[in-house]
């Protein structure tokens, strides 16, 4: 069965990174227990650059000008699924402490 979903979800992901990265977002909300918020938009490591290299150009004159910017923000809060991801997260870690102990032998 998990088989079966394993592969379904593989199919479908592909086809939708959208919802894959809505899904990680709430995923990491709830393992951490907190907040996680975004601008909405996949590459805010260019966006960075650019921000950066507009202080130094002058066209910005301080980083508070730039918190002023208006940028979509999205945020995602731990929800109902915050003990399943615990759970999922330390299922993981163990798997992966077994695993080191196997290539350690």
């Amino acid at each position: 069965m998990i088989e079966l979903f394993n592969i379904a979800a593989a199919y479908f992901f592909r086809r939708d990174v959208k919802l894959l990265n809505l899904l990680l977002k709430k995923f990491l909300a709830d393992l951490l227990g907190t907040e996680v918020a975004t601008i909405g938009m996949p590459d805010v490591s260019a966006l960075g650059a650019a921000l950066l290299a507009g202080l130094q150009r002058g066209t910005f004159e301080d980083t508070h000008q730039l918190e002023q910017l208006d940028m979509a923000r999205h945020a995602y809060g731990p929800g109902p699924g915050a003990e399943m991801a615990r759970a999922s997260y330390e299922g993981w870690k163990n798997t992966v402490a077994r695993l080191v102990a196997l290539q350690s032998q």
